[in-house]
């Protein structure tokens, strides 16, 4: 008679090996022929792993063994990315102190991820809630503020009523909020700020030495936002107009369907992208200015002139 495989037990039998030699462990202070790979980590505000997570795990998975494969020293880490009002919502809602809920659910994705046979250097694992790692984000910031890259203003943000917190302009789908789907008011706060406008042209003539695809390419054009215009001259028609570089705000990438016609739900004009700063809490500085809609192929654009 012909003994049945059992693919669970052959699973959890390797993956166990796997973890008692450490094969995914790498010395990073040596030598050799490097290859560092580092996927997107997850963010545990979530109880559990999903289908999409698991596509893009699996897929760095196979590269990473690949890498191990042609004789390279591959370096594959993992961490959470568990800091900020996602998690303290997820935890109000559930009724659960933050910290006890965000480390419950990294302890569960954790299995998940080892019930995949993903190999990882655990050893290097950390979580951006953890105080020994966001201190070195103040640390950064403390820098920035001293050198006068990091200031405080007011301006309109988009503020959702459900999730109580400040949304991305990409957050905003239809005039409500993409995670709650509670109705975005448009308040004024003071916010901190970060004064990119100063790298402008650094930032810009780096993008054409990257590898990106094209279009990730032009997104980070448009979000830097610089463009050129002609100062003609009031008094004297003898001069020649000079070519004068500076930072103009791109579109508003407010999407909607032309199923539903969007509005304001105060009232008032939605707020732009300025390329005068950008907002360390995740929100842009605004204006005044309403938007122009264009339409393109069965879809309504809302832009800025």
């Amino acid at each position: 008679m012909v003994e049945r495989a059992d693919p669970a037990a052959i699973d959890r039998k390797w993956q166990r090996r796997w973890e008692e030699a450490r094969v995914a462990y790498v010395d990073t202070s040596h030598g050799g022929n490097k290859f560092y790979f580092l996927n997107m980590f997850p963010y545990p505000s979530a109880s559990r792993l999903h289908v999409g997570h698991g596509r893009n795990y699996i897929l760095g998975d196979a590269i990473y063994r690949r890498e191990r494969m042609a004789g390279l020293r591959a370096f594959n880490p993992m961490g959470w990315d568990a800091f900020g009002l996602p998690a303290e919502n997820a935890a109000i809602a559930s009724g659960v102190h933050p910290r006890e809920y965000t480390l419950a659910n990294i302890a569960r994705m954790k299995e998940q991820l080892a019930s995949l046979g993903l190999l990882y250097d655990w050893s290097k694992e950390f979580a951006s809630c953890d105080p020994t790692y966001y201190r070195w984000n103040q640390w950064l910031f403390l820098r920035m503020w001293e050198r006068g890259l990091a200031y405080r203003k007011t301006a309109p943000v988009n503020w959702c009523p459900g999730c109580r917190t400040v949304l991305a302009n990409e957050q905003v789908i239809d005039g409500r909020c993409d995670r709650s789907g509670d109705l975005v008011e448009v308040r004024d706060l003071t916010q901190w700020f970060f004064r990119i406008t100063d790298y402008a042209e650094r930032l810009l003539s780096a993008l054409d030495g990257l590898e990106w695809p094209e279009r990730v390419k032009t997104m980070q054009r448009t979000w830097i936002g610089r463009s050129e215009s002609r100062r003609f001259p009031s008094r004297s028609p003898s001069s020649r107009p000079v070519r004068t570089p500076f930072l103009a705000p791109p579109f508003w990438p407010w999407r909607r369907s032309t199923r539903r016609r969007p509005c304001s739900p105060n009232g008032r004009s939605a707020p732009r992208r300025s390329g005068s700063s950008s907002s360390a809490s995740g929100a842009s500085p605004g204006s005044s200015a309403r938007p122009k809609e264009e339409k393109r192929r069965g879809s309504t654009r809302v832009s800025w002139p």
